[in-house]
């Protein structure tokens, strides 16, 4: 996860762009380990969906500071 405190906007651009890549990364291994596995319970499957869950409030929250 990258947090950048920075006030400078390409600073935010870089820690934006990192936590995109990792949530791309993180939807194409769940897409992948839910086929393989076959159940969305299955507790491996639930830690990454939380994880990306996570991502996706960490990127939410950025823009929201980028916007303001």
């Amino acid at each position: 996860m990258v947090y950048v405190e920075s006030a400078s906007s390409s600073s935010l651009t870089l820690g934006t762009d990192a936590l995109l890549e990792e949530i791309y990364f993180l939807r194409r291994h769940l897409n992948e380990m839910s086929r393989d596995v076959g159940s969305f319970s299955h507790p491996r499957l639930v830690e990454v969906s939380q994880l990306l869950d996570k991502k996706l409030n960490d990127y939410e929250q950025l823009r929201l500071r980028r916007s303001s």
